[in-house]
């Protein structure tokens, strides 16, 4: 079987591909030494692919659900034994705007939020926070979908990933607490080494090729 490995905010991307409601989101996860995180996702731009009663219909849930706190992102946070800090809107109305603030206790938490057992027709993605002395390794293995379901894989596939990063602008940013990145693949490190941006283009273009690619983030602390 084919494996890939990339970092935990690809996967709402990968697992995700179907609804009518599209965003910009930039996500910021930043890890601290012991591996607790702060999660931070800013939406905007937030608006249905529908027209007339049913875009109004489809928004007027999502405002809902976002209130009671009842949509996925929120129940994935629950689920790894994170805390929901904060969540608002910043624009009430059509075209909405929000965010979530949410905080990742410990390792553990930080590697169940990033993890799915996806079963024989989803991804299924492993999150892994490795520390030993001062060194620090963030890493997911994501792996496709069994052999018996190919559309998973396919070029139709890929291409609604595709649509889907060009309905609405997805960028993750994982920042380090007291860190130094020495080593990234499938990041694209900031100048001062104390944060990288997720690579998905290049995701989206392994995927295309068919190939197996190891992205991962290294970092040390003071």
């Amino acid at each position: 079987m084919r494996t890939m490995r990339c970092l935990a905010a690809t996967v709402p991307v990968l697992l995700i591909l179907s609804g009518c409601i599209v965003r910009d989101e930039l996500t910021t996860l930043t890890i601290c030494p012991d591996g607790a995180a702060d999660l931070v996702i800013l939406r905007s731009n937030i608006r249905s692919t529908k027209s007339g009663d049913a875009a109004d219909q489809e928004l007027a849930k999502y405002r809902r659900k976002f209130e009671e706190q009842g949509e996925q992102q929120f129940t994935r946070i629950e689920d790894a034994g994170g805390e929901i800090v904060e969540a608002a809107w910043i624009r009430r109305h059509p075209p909405f705007s929000n965010f979530i603030h949410a905080h990742l206790p410990d390792a553990s938490s930080l590697e169940r939020y990033g993890s799915s057992d996806g079963g024989e027709d989803q991804w299924s993605v492993a999150t892994r926070f490795q520390a030993d002395g001062s060194q620090r390794r963030l890493e997911i293995e994501i792996t496709p979908p069994e052999a018996s379901n190919p559309s998973m894989c396919s070029s139709s596939h890929r291409d609604a990933l595709r649509q889907r990063l060009a309905d609405g602008i997805s960028e993750t940013r994982i920042a380090t607490v007291e860190g130094t990145i020495t080593a990234a693949h499938g990041f694209t490190v900031a100048d001062d080494k104390q944060s990288a941006l997720l690579a998905t283009g290049r995701i989206i273009e392994i995927l295309e090729e068919n190939e197996q690619v190891e992205p991962f983030l290294e970092w040390a602390v003071e």
